[in-house]
């Protein structure tokens, strides 16, 4: 998809054409998986250096501030965070007028990851495949793959005991009938590993 996403704070992170690329990459990969028999897709990341772009995406999907988003990461000191806040709070208003569209929200402050995921959920929720997801980065992907199509969170659940705001706010703005939330003592990134022991 490139090297590296743009500076969201300046311009868009990525093209239209990068964002559909991404989810068109995330859908194949699901693709391979289902024809294989593979019937559940259990996502979850460490949410190191991307949780700026989550961040963002749940501000600009939710109408939220960036203070309201934005948390320590992997533990960086108030300079750091108030920094975060800023950069995050100057791309909302830069694109404010994108957020309308969920693919060109995608665009303007996305990550090339974030939109394979995305792409991945919306595929596995067309091929009725239980979707796991597990932390704040796939929370956000989850986030948007609801507003490019609200059916897309018909066979979730969302394991995590460690971003219970994000995915209480994830569990308001999903379809509820086919949803579970499974509130696990593990630390971030654990959920989908240990229930592939299961």
């Amino acid at each position: 998809m490139g090297c590296g996403t743009a500076d969201f704070s300046v311009t868009n992170a990525m093209s239209v054409e990068q964002a559909n690329r991404g989810l068109e990459l995330g859908a194949t990969l699901v693709e391979t998986l289902h024809s294989r028999g593979v019937n559940t897709l259990c996502l979850g990341e460490m949410g190191i250096g991307n949780t700026s772009s989550a961040s963002a995406l749940m501000g600009a999907l939710l109408s939220l501030s960036a203070k309201e988003c934005v948390g320590r990461g992997t533990g960086i000191n108030n300079e750091q965070m108030a920094l975060k806040v800023t950069l995050i709070e100057k791309a909302l208003k830069l694109h404010a007028d994108k957020f309308a569209d969920p693919v060109q929200t995608l665009a303007a402050v996305g990550g090339f990851e974030i939109a394979q995921i995305t792409g991945a959920m919306l595929r596995a929720a067309s091929l009725g495949m239980l979707i796991v997801v597990d932390g704040f980065i796939i929370s956000s992907a989850g986030l948007l793959a609801t507003r490019i199509n609200r059916r897309s969170a018909t066979i979730w659940s969302l394991l995590t005991a460690h971003t219970k705001p994000v995915t209480s706010v994830f569990w308001n703005t999903s379809t509820p009938n086919r949803c579970s939330i499974w509130e696990c003592d593990l630390a971030r990134g654990q959920a989908p590993r240990y229930l592939s022991l299961c």
